[in-house]
């Protein structure tokens, strides 16, 4: 039976469903800003080869295995920051900056680390296992921000008991923060920003301090942090990060997340109240006795 034509009014037609079948793929995942490079890689011309000449074989270079990302996001190599200044020349006041107080970090700033905006909130804590803040009641906390995006943070001191190794589920304290004026991280490597602290005394022995945020409002917002290098790591804080969508805190030096790897510590820094000499002539903790640890309160109350 021979084949009928179609009629030529809808071969425009036919040809539009073939070709729409031909470029049918499977649903895109999410861009990343690899995917991202080899779109724009395709649609550069190929440049053509001398005549006598053999074309150059493209290197293969053997796929990597990655790491499972995190809710966070980190200011990468990709978009990296301005060489920090050093610690002595923070362009700061002094007072701002808590540098009379216990300093983990360096003072330089090499990243960044931030949640994603569709998280609730997303909190980041170091440890401190500083003899001078045992029992210690706490004047003042010092926290670096920087950001591409947004001017303003509103954001939260917390802190956390030791329970087991990691900090406790839920903090024992909680004091809000403003940030403003937030350095943009192509231009500035960061900026510190003074919280006063008023009735929370540290427990005996190391707790966790850290900050927390809504990730939605706080848009591409980042904690500094201090980073070495492969083969060249000082002495790393532990630091842990939890989010909405955690059930447990994630310890930051053992994770495979490549946002954290060469981390040193996080730009936190916490200045204790002055001692104050007793009538006996002994130095006590001012406030001592208007603020009890929670470990004091625990005892107390049975």
């Amino acid at each position: 039976m021979p084949l009928k034509l179609l009629p030529t009014s809808l071969l425009p037609f036919f040809l539009g469903f073939l070709l729409a079948l031909a470029g049918t793929t499977s649903p895109a995942s999410a861009q990343t800003p690899e995917s991202e490079a080899q779109g724009q890689a395709a649609d550069q011309p190929v440049a053509e080869t001398p005549k006598g000449q053999k074309p150059q074989a493209e290197s293969t270079p053997a796929a990597e295995e990655k790491a499972v990302p995190s809710p966070l996001e980190a200011v990468s190599e990709k978009s990296p920051l301005p060489k920090p200044p050093p610690p002595e020349t923070f362009v700061q006041d002094p007072e701002e900056t808590c540098v009379n107080g216990v300093m983990l970090d360096d003072g330089s700033v090499e990243g960044g680390y931030g949640f994603i905006p569709s998280l609730e909130w997303g909190s980041f804590v170091q440890r401190f296992d500083v003899p001078e803040l045992f029992g210690r009641e706490i004047e003042k906390v010092c926290v670096c921000f920087l950001s591409d995006r947004v001017d303003e943070l509103d954001f939260e001191v917390v802190f956390h008991q030791e329970v087991g190794g990691v900090p406790s589920a839920e903090p024992y304290a909680r004091v809000a923060g403003h940030a403003s004026d937030l350095p943009n991280s192509s231009k500035e490597a960061g900026k510190m920003f003074p919280v006063a602290i008023d009735g929370v005394k540290l427990p005996d022995g190391p707790s966790y301090i850290g900050v927390r945020w809504d990730p939605g409002k706080g848009r591409r917002a980042f904690v500094c942090s201090s980073k070495g290098t492969k083969g060249n790591v000082k002495t790393p804080t532990l630091g842990f990060q939890k989010d909405s969508r955690s059930t447990a805190w994630e310890n930051i030096l053992t994770t495979k997340d490549f946002v954290f790897a060469y981390h040193q510590n996080a730009l936190i820094r916490v200045v204790p109240k002055a001692k104050e000499a007793t009538e006996d002539g002994k130095e006590g903790a001012a406030g001592a006795d208007e603020a009890e640890s929670p470990s004091e309160k625990g005892e107390s109350e049975r």
